[in-house]
């Protein structure tokens, strides 16, 4: 025997008029990993019923419950809920009917009401917590006369804008650069196209004397090595000559007044005399590349260093969070690089078509790219072997004090618009993010965040005053950067990754409630997924790269590397770009770089608890063959791909962090219709195994006349 029902508007039972073709349907809320219930058709109100509804006030909301008998009466529970006004009917005053059909009215209403609403999210006064990070030293290369200035710290690098200065004095005793050497790069041609000398030349000037200053050195040609330049400069005055290294015969000699001094960057002469069989007049073409290396550093009591003010008028102007500066000395720490490749690389394109290339010197522990915005002919490089950065004594600690966990503004926010809906920081509300091991990384983590002025400012002596927020925007963080949805169950706010869902509500496997090649057909004794098994391809646009960006500029190692999908069946040239719009992770850049960074939106910080106190990890990655060590870096890109992102690509061959490997599960494309009995609702959230594999519901309806059930079911698409 099917089930009964029976309605009420407002409370009052009404017999409203409804064909056989109204269905209760579970279909996925549009972006999201959860399903609403809502009935679908027609109901007609009419006699008592419609003057009932008629006579009550404009404003009023009517709340349409539908209960159901599984005994034929003697007992009843809810079915579904609906809620309607006025506005949504359709009134005939002749026939005296009113036709509508309700809007599921459920524990997500309020919630979805509410969620694009900004707050204060100072004005609502979450719980504040305390988080111990490290003020770090951050190493500035800088070639003399160049517009921007490289920064170094732990393995990862970025750019910053600066003063141009060509000035000796100004960089070595006002902005305390230690100097040692200048990388020069030299063209040689000549008049009678000897090509035996003519080509590319590069190497280092050292200093040969204090006073005068005075600066000499070869520069031995690529890629032969059978002739050189040996170089002497000094302010003022530069002086070459072009040696056969076979005999030491000298080929052409250069010598002139220089009018950019020793900093300056090109040099153009021709010889004046030749020698050793030379013929035809050899013109140099000299690229000078003064390099030069400070740290700042947030204290002047360093072991065996000495530590300066930085100038109130510094080279660079956003320096805001650090005191003092240390020159650096070591020499040969730079190198040339005129390597290059007709295949496309990272570091970027030449005038000339070719691609710069990478260089790993023997010995050094890295390298990294000098100015790589500045780059012509040839690219340069500092050679990373140890440095102040190694010192833990140079770090400075302190203490953030305004931070807030993010089950606490999720909390605060639900209770401005939705207070019936609960969210506590427990594994019931979330495995992913409160559980003491996260069950896909093994972290201990917890997230917390902080408006970005209380970072960029220092050591702040007044908090951010506003900080205006949405449930909306922490939500797609947490979508965005981990894969995570959330759903409502029990009015209980839950939390976890795609995969849970994918499983249909578990880490551990896959959580079916349906088995369709079990259920047989009492009609013709055949299992219900009997000759069902014919499928289609959902074909959309698939993207062949996934791009991610933070709301501000970060760092290499944070910014990582896009996600590559390498299948026939996705878009060519399709690009998909997550971007994180109100959040940003690179405490180390937010504190070296302040006026990079946005004052408006929020850092947030993936926190550990050691010694009862909140700190912010350093992870140790490998990135770009390079070790880094990144403060905050539980949320680096690299990090995030590896752990979060292996699950639910386009396909299953993807290239993550720059190398290739298989994802954990790919997008269910593969759809499959099916029909069966449901004398009770299934769960939406559950697994459907059929004769062509474990599924997922897509969308259940569910016929009240005839309790059959019309299933979309999707599967891995591959």
């Amino acid at each position: 025997m099917n089930p009964i029902y029976r309605f009420f508007v407002n409370g009052v039972q009404m017999a409203p008029n409804y064909n056989t073709n109204v269905t209760k349907d579970y279909e996925l809320e549009h972006g999201q990993r959860f399903y609403r219930a809502k009935l679908s058709g027609k109901f007609t109100f009419q006699g008592k019923d419609y003057q009932f509804i008629y006579a009550q006030p404009f404003e009023t909301s009517f709340i349409f419950v539908c209960e159901i008998s599984y005994d034929n009466g003697r007992t009843w529970s809810n079915y579904s809920n609906g809620i309607f006004h006025k506005t949504d009917c359709t009134w005939n005053s002749d026939n005296q009917t009113c036709i509508v059909q309700p809007e599921p009215r459920d524990q997500y209403n309020d919630v979805l009401a509410g969620i694009e609403r900004e707050y204060d999210l100072v004005r609502l006064d979450p719980p504040l917590q305390r988080i111990t990070m490290q003020k770090r030293p951050v190493g500035q290369m800088y070639v003399a006369g160049d517009s921007v200035i490289t920064c170094f710290m732990s393995g990862t690098w970025w750019e910053q804008d600066c003063d141009v200065s060509t000035d000796y004095n100004d960089l070595v005793n006002k902005y305390h650069f230690g100097f040692t050497d200048i990388l020069a790069g030299a063209k040689i041609t000549t008049t009678s196209n000897n090509m035996s000398v003519e080509g590319n030349y590069s190497g280092y000037l050292v200093q040969i004397s204090a006073y005068p200053i005075q600066f000499g050195g070869d520069l031995n040609r690529h890629p032969a090595d059978d002739h050189k330049i040996a170089i002497v400069l000094q302010e003022g005055d530069f002086y070459a000559k072009l040696i056969r290294k076979a005999d030491n015969v000298i080929l052409y000699e250069f010598d002139n007044s220089i009018t950019n001094g020793l900093f300056g960057r090109t040099l153009t002469m021709n010889s004046h005399q030749t020698s050793g069989g030379a013929t035809g007049v050899a013109t140099i073409n000299l690229e000078k590349y003064p390099m030069l290396t400070r740290f700042l550093v947030d204290r002047n009591d360093i072991t065996g260093l000495t530590a300066y003010d930085i100038a109130e008028d510094d080279i660079v102007s956003n320096n805001l969070n650090y005191r003092y500066v240390i020159p650096e000395q070591l020499p040969h720490n730079y190198f040339l690089n005129p390597t290059t490749s007709i295949e496309p690389t990272r570091w970027g394109i030449r005038e000339d078509g070719l691609y710069y290339t990478r260089r790993n010197p023997v010995g050094s522990l890295f390298t990294f790219p000098i100015a790589r915005s500045q780059w012509k002919d040839l690219s340069v490089w500092y050679e990373y072997r140890r440095s102040i950065l190694d010192n833990i004594d140079a770090n400075t600690l302190f203490e953030l004090r305004d931070a807030c966990m993010l089950s606490d503004v999720i909390k605060t926010l639900l209770q401005q618009f939705s207070p019936s809906i609960q969210h506590e920081a427990t594994p019931e509300y979330s495995e992913f993010l409160y559980s003491n091991s996260n069950p896909l990384s093994g972290q201990n983590f917890r997230l917390m965040i902080t408006q970005k002025s209380n970072v960029l400012h220092g050591n702040y002596d007044r908090p951010a005053q506003r900080a205006p927020i949405t449930l909306q925007s922490v939500m797609n963080m947490l979508r965005d950067c981990y894969q995570c949805y959330w759903h409502i169950d029990n009015n209980k706010l839950k939390i976890e990754h795609i995969s849970w869902f994918r499983r249909g509500g578990s880490y551990t496997g896959d959580n079916p409630t349906i088995d369709l090649t079990s259920m047989v057909n009492v009609r013709n004794s055949k299992k219900w997924s009997y000759a069902t098994n014919e499928w289609t391809f959902d074909k959309i646009d698939m993207p062949d790269r996934l791009q991610f960006n933070w709301m501000d500029d970060v760092s290499q190692a944070f910014e990582g590397f896009p996600i590559e999908i390498l299948s026939r069946y996705v878009t060519p040239g399709k690009i998909e770009s997550i971007n994180i719009s109100s959040f940003t992770p690179d405490i180390d850049f937010m504190l070296a770089s302040p006026s990079s960074i946005n004052q408006d939106g929020f850092a947030l910080f993936a926190t550990v608890r050691e010694n009862d106190t909140w700190v912010l990890p350093m992870v140790t990655r490998t990135f770009d063959t390079n070790t880094v060590i990144l403060q905050n870096g539980y949320l680096s890109w690299p990090v995030l791909h590896e752990y979060f992102w292996k699950y639910n690509l386009p396909a299953n061959r993807v290239k993550i962090n720059d190398y290739e490997t298989i994802a954990y599960g790919v997008e269910r494309k593969k759809k499959h219709n099916i029909s069966y009995p449901a004398y009770t609702d299934p769960d939406p959230m559950k697994l459907v195994i059929t004769e062509l594999g474990i599924g997922q519901c897509d969308k259940y309806s569910i016929n009240l006349h005839s309790r059959n059930n019309k299933a979309l079911i999707k599967y891995d698409t591959e």
